[in-house]
């Protein structure tokens, strides 16, 4: 229920944001701690892929965005706006009296309360170190790549690399000989992939989120360029446009403002792939605005067990590499 009380020609975003951080707003009205720049699951509903994000702009603004939701992004007012149904004005007094900022007949206290520590202002943590103890390829390792295509010599060629040892701020992270683990190194970070893991153990990661794998490739004259979600599908694409790169998700924030600007700088055409449900279709939306296009896994194909396939490297495990170049053929991208 809104507070009544003569707050309205005073009460103003700014006036709170001097006493409660964006952070806080969020986290109190999401009832838990996040990440900015890791997706979570959405607040306003149930859902089983995370699909929501909070980050930080480039003037310091914190910003929400549900990628299944378009409606459902904006600042932290926004976000109480969307998360309770209320007004601007409304949802200014729902905060001020949540935070404890006005008194409950809707008069200002007086005082200015010292809010926590806004989350840029905290010192970075210390990055996770993870290190790796490598080991030859064995058949089980290159079985499981095969399946996309991807042979020893392109594994090699990506800096991709069968794991024997795992070490987690040095401590070993056991696991079973016969599981597939792999890892991808970008300079000195890892990026551990543990295909039969579930949620939260199949991936491990200290890379940067703004990391843009084969970004080496793009150099002035580039003629295509194509910008896929995961590194098995830029392996699995390169193959048909050599100059595929890969960003660490998909999400409207996976490709940062300065790789954008190298993308534009020196590419004729850039292309945007990320998976064909939806999530995935609006995320490939979003960099139209920057001239860029989109291709998408064709829908209609399935895997064994009726579900629909996402991505290409799944479409060439299960229908072979030409299904891919006839789709490509087809978008006359070549």
């Amino acid at each position: 229920m809104a507070v009544q009380g003569k707050v309205k020609e005073k009460l103003t975003l700014s006036w709170i944001l001097e006493r409660v951080s964006e952070y806080e707003i969020y986290r109190y009205y999401m009832g838990r701690d996040f990440s900015l720049g890791v997706t979570t699951h959405s607040p306003f509903r149930k859902d089983q892929n995370p699909s929501f994000s909070i980050i930080a702009t480039k003037t310091g603004k914190l910003h929400h965005t549900d990628f299944a939701d378009s409606s459902k992004r904006g600042t932290c007012l926004d976000f109480v706006m969307q998360l309770h149904h209320l007004s601007f004005v409304d949802a200014l007094r729902k905060v001020a009296h949540d935070f404890c900022l006005i008194a409950p007949d809707g008069s200002f206290q007086g005082g200015v309360r010292r809010p926590l520590e806004d989350c840029r202002e905290q010192k970075p943590k210390e990055p996770t170190l993870i290190q790796v103890r490598s080991r030859r390829f064995d058949s089980a390792d290159l079985a499981y790549w095969q399946q996309y295509g991807i042979t020893e010599e392109e594994l090699k060629a990506n800096d991709v690399y069968a794991v024997r040892k795992l070490y987690l701020n040095g401590e070993v992270i056991p696991f079973p000989s016969t599981e597939l683990i792999f890892g991808y190194l970008f300079d000195d970070k890892w990026k551990i992939y543990r295909p039969l893991g579930d949620r939260k153990t199949k991936w491990l990661s200290n890379v940067a989120q703004s990391t843009l794998s084969g970004k080496k490739k793009i150099v002035p004259g580039t003629k295509i360029a194509l910008i896929t979600k995961s590194k098995k599908d830029e392996m699995v694409l390169s193959k048909i446009i050599p100059t595929t790169c890969s960003t660490q998700n998909e999400s409207e924030f996976s490709i940062t403002k300065e790789n954008i600007d190298v993308l534009q700088e020196n590419c004729e055409k850039i292309y945007v792939n990320f998976d064909s449900d939806d999530v995935g279709v609006q995320a490939c939306k979003y960099y139209n605005q920057f001239g860029f296009g989109w291709i998408n896994c064709p829908r209609g194909y399935t895997k064994p067990d009726g579900t629909y396939i996402k991505d290409f490297a799944d479409l060439v495990r299960y229908h072979g590499m030409e299904a891919v170049t006839n789709h490509f053929k087809s978008k006359k991208l070549i």
